[in-house]
């Protein structure tokens, strides 16, 4: 009998364990997205419907709307059985997700829908946009009183800047073009001689990790010993996987500056192009951000002036190659980083007058930063410190990069600090040139004191979110001292041993500032000596006094 009782009390409890805790957790309802109303693509303000059939009054009450995990349940409207999101500004282009969940009355939280939807310009584009920006000046001379001769200038002139931009993309690539004209009816005013002209342009067309690039634009190399913000003319192509930390691309540029509609892309003069590979690389799997290795190599020739007017049109060739590695030890806290490069370079371009020349170069970069994320008195506090060693040797100069200054030998050390509005950098350094030690050439030291300090005190708030302000304002200091001095420590026949120039000069500014207006003071003194007698020593004091007063939201004295 007691068998028979204990068999029939477990039965109970399996048929209790079998209902539902909450219904809602076996709801006979199921929300669906309903098609856009423009048919197979939706656009960024079309409203987004999802009809729930067969849904209770209670369990409405308790839906969360959410577009891309943002709640947007205030702004769902209610009609029937179906509910509309309208967006207050258009969606982004691209793909966007819809989430509907329900609150359970047991704190639990039910996902009952989920959709992907893609934003559209248009069934065959997913973007495209465009835009014109134009400024056109227009002046007309009322009298010509005292003008004479063949050379008076028009009655009538006019000048104009037209700036288009315009993008288009679909799922896979993207196109984006800039084009800058510019129009002057006093054509033999302009350096070409035409009336209008293009200044500049550039199209950029992506297709997966694959970029190409037709214009001016800077060129996907790494800066380095041989290539320095290298921004010209020409085509280049790149290869990026982000998530491999791999960089590949090649590029064909104009050998000197381009103005105007003239050279084409830039690319097509052999006479007139530099040509370059560079290969960027983070090979650890581990940890990407510890080593990164680059290696770019150039080669072509062309002139620094171009075509603008009055520079240098002596044509100059050659070719350099360089390899970097750049790694971070101890936490990231240590990052060393070493180059090698070599140049072959020709001052003329032929070689005929001037022989090749060959060198190279090497650069070292120790930085130290003690403490990372740490925290004084509740402020962050940063600390970081290194040394520096550059060498080019004398005849080191690469195409890519013929604005640097050879021939030096650098060691420096730096410092800095930051913590609660001060900054503090100082840096002491000191170089040689003739580096390559020719024997008819001196050889002259030169060293450098860079100090700069500035202290911007935090800036306090009332409740309200208005800034408290003391009656002298809301302060910022700055401290600038440099100096530099040159001595010949190898003599020529221009040159004796002994001190050559000595440079010095001290800055200190105090800023002001109010609600409505500001004001500031600096002092500084200057010094500079030439030790040879051929120059004459000067000393600059100087006092600078600013206030900037606003009136209103248009007008400001000053």
């Amino acid at each position: 009998m007691n068998r028979k009782i204990l068999a029939q009390a477990i039965c109970c409890a399996l048929v209790t364990l079998s209902v539902p805790i909450s219904s809602s957790f076996a709801a006979s309802w199921t929300p669906q997205l309903l098609a856009p109303a423009s048919g197979d693509f939706r656009k960024g303000s079309e409203p987004v419907r999802i009809q729930i059939l067969g849904l209770p009054a209670k369990v409405a009450k308790t839906l969360t709307f959410e577009v891309d995990d943002i709640d947007v349940t205030s702004v769902v409207k209610q009609r029937g059985d179906v509910f509309t999101f309208t967006p207050t500004q258009a969606m982004a282009k691209g793909g966007h997700t819809i989430r509907v969940v329900e609150n359970a009355a047991d704190g639990s939280i039910i996902e009952r829908g989920i959709w992907k939807i893609d934003i559209r310009k248009s069934r065959g584009l997913r973007e495209a946009s465009g835009a014109l920006n134009a400024t056109v000046t227009y002046t007309r001379r009322v009298r010509d009183d005292g003008l004479s001769g063949p050379d008076i200038p028009d009655k009538n002139q006019g000048t104009g800047s037209f700036q288009f931009s315009g993008a288009a993309a679909n799922d896979n690539w993207r196109l984006k073009a800039n084009v800058d004209i510019v129009y002057n009816s006093q054509a033999d005013q302009t350096q070409r001689q035409h009336a209008w002209d293009i200044a500049q342009f550039l199209f950029t067309h992506s297709v997966g990790a694959v970029e190409t690039n037709i214009g001016r634009h800077a060129i996907a190399a790494p800066d380095s010993l041989i290539v320095q913000s290298l921004n010209r003319r020409g085509v280049s192509v790149r290869y990026r996987k982000p998530e491999t930390g791999f960089n590949f691309g090649g590029f064909a540029i104009r050998g000197s500056e381009v103005i105007g509609a003239t050279g084409g892309f830039g690319a097509g003069d052999p006479n007139n192009r530099i040509s370059g590979l560079s290969l960027t690389a983070r090979p650890l799997r581990s940890n990407r951000n510890k080593l990164e290795i680059s290696s770019t190599a150039v080669s072509g020739q062309g002139s620094e002036a171009g075509d603008a007017a009055g520079g240098d049109l002596t044509v100059v060739s050659g070719s350099a190659a360089n390899f970097v590695a750049d790694a971070n030890f101890l936490k990231q806290k240590l990052r060393i980083r070493s180059e090698i490069a070599a140049t072959r370079f020709d001052a003329d371009g032929s070689g005929s007058a001037l022989k090749e020349e060959s060198d190279n170069a090497h650069a070292l970069l120790l930085q130290y930063t003690p403490w990372l994320d740490k925290q004084v008195k509740g402020k962050p506090f940063g600390l970081q410190f290194g040394f520096e060693n550059k060498r080019l040797g004398t005849f080191f100069r690469s195409m890519a990069n013929l604005s640097a200054i050879s021939d030096k030998d650098l060691n420096r050390a730096f410092l800095q600090l930051n913590w609660s509005g001060l900054d503090f950098q100082a840096s002491l350094g000191r170089e040689k040139d003739n580096v390559n030690d020719i024997a008819n050439l001196g050889q002259s030291e030169t060293t450098q004191t860079i100090l700069n300090i500035t202290f911007a005190p935090e800036q306090k708030y009332k409740k309200d979110g208005a800034p408290i302000t003391k009656w002298w304002g809301q302060p910022n200091y700055s401290l600038a001292y440099f100096k530099s001095d040159q001595k010949v420590i190898k003599a020529s026949p221009v040159l004796a041993l002994g001190k050559l120039t000595s440079t010095s000069n001290l800055e200190g500014t105090a800023a002001f500032t109010y609600n409505t207006w500001d004001w500031s003071v600096s002092l500084s003194k200057g010094k500079e000596e030439d030790f040879t007698g051929l120059n004459p020593d000067t000393e600059t004091d100087g006092i600078n006094l600013n206030a900037n007063f606003r009136i209103g939201e248009k007008l400001t004295l000053s």
